[in-house]
């Protein structure tokens, strides 16, 4: 008897650390995150909040061109007729400049509310400046658009908004090698051994419900700097600081997209942003984005009516303020949170109130 008791102690013993274990862990990464979902990890599904039900375009000869999302009338993402986030697009207003954001899921708003986005936030700064009907701001982003999936959209439906201003955010989809492959590769580990394989398996059973499993896995697969992260930061930016296609590609896109914006209205403005990117806490990725910029810099010298923001500065000055501007500052460089947006919106307006920016019947507000 004493036997099974001291083994039901030990058993009990042994549970009772793993679950402290267990609620440490989840925790920690809660404080270390501001993520609830590691709270309620492998008890409640985190599921996704965004509209991902998406419809493919196609061209004459039936090859896929672009994707857009679904209509839908959620409260939360609401998605408009012609595939956009937000409302419906109503008919020119005499007197309304019509702006048209173009991008990725930064400009979409990857796991935000529509409320939270920029052009939504930029919707709202302009109002204030300029007073309700003077802008119309369309958010024309769609998760993971290259300019290659940009122009395509402008050509065949964007073209008939009508834009007087066009904001273009797109830099960190276009760092891909040549095979259209996205750079920044998942980690994994490979391995034929049989037994590791099985127990390769068994982890990634135990990991869909024990934190502190997942966190023992990540850590021994990638070290303790880089348990959040999925991705290859560091082999994805040197990848690209190597290549010289994607830079060539990018240039020539972004230069397209620009002469297809000013053929159909000469007197168009267009804005293009310096993507902001998280490179203090993932500095690797400094180098790319510099070499991106540049070249933005560069393009917009060669277009009478485009302007070039720089915003780098910007948001470093503001995350080294403690300023939560990131959606997942530990695992995900890239992805702004709704403070992030609403110093992305306040800065676009300001640039498009300015004197060289603005539309001709607008007046610069004092």
């Amino acid at each position: 008897m004493k036997t099974i008791g001291s083994m039901l102690l030990i058993v009990a013993s042994t549970a009772m650390l793993w679950l402290a274990l267990e609620a440490g862990t989840r925790f920690i990464l809660f404080w270390k995150t501001d993520n609830s979902s590691y709270l309620t990890y492998g008890i409640a599904a985190r599921r996704s909040q965004d509209n991902e039900s998406h419809e493919r375009v196609h061209d004459a000869q039936g090859n896929q061109i672009y994707w857009k999302c679904t209509p839908s009338d959620d409260q939360r993402n609401p998605v408009n007729r012609l595939g956009f986030r937000g409302p419906e697009v109503a008919p020119p207003r005499h007197g309304s400049v019509r702006v048209v954001c173009f991008g990725g899921s930064t400009t979409y708003g990857l796991g935000l509310a529509y409320a939270d986005t920029y052009p939504k936030l930029l919707q709202e700064a302009l109002d204030r400046a300029a007073g309700r009907g003077s802008f119309d701001v369309i958010n024309a982003g769609i998760a993971a658009f290259k300019l290659e999936e940009i122009i395509n959209l402008y050509k065949y439906e964007a073209v008939h908004l009508k834009p007087d201003i066009v904001v273009i955010m797109s830099v960190f989809n276009n760092l891909v090698d040549d095979d259209k492959a996205f750079y920044f590769i998942r980690v994994d580990d490979k391995n034929d051994n049989r037994i590791q394989h099985a127990a390769r398996r068994l982890t990634a059973q135990c990991k869909k419900y024990s934190l502190l499993v997942y966190c023992i896995d990540n850590i021994a697969m990638k070290g303790f700097k880089n348990m959040l992260r999925d991705l290859h930061w560091e082999q994805g930016a040197a990848a690209i600081m190597r290549s010289t296609k994607v830079w060539k590609a990018m240039e020539a896109n972004l230069s397209s997209l620009c002469e297809l914006l000013a053929a159909d209205n000469p007197a168009v403005k267009i804005i293009i942003i310096d993507e902001p990117m998280n490179t203090i806490d993932f500095p690797e990725l400094a180098a790319p984005m510099e070499m991106a910029y540049l070249i933005q810099q560069r393009l917009c010298g060669s277009f009478e009516h485009a302007h070039h923001m720089k915003l780098a500065a910007l948001f470093d000055t503001a995350q080294r303020n403690g300023q939560k501007i990131w959606l997942e500052p530990v695992s995900d460089p890239i992805h702004l949170s709704r403070l992030g947006n609403e110093l992305l919106a306040s800065a676009v307006a300001e640039t498009i109130l300015a004197a060289d920016v603005h539309h001709p019947h607008i007046q610069k507000q004092p």
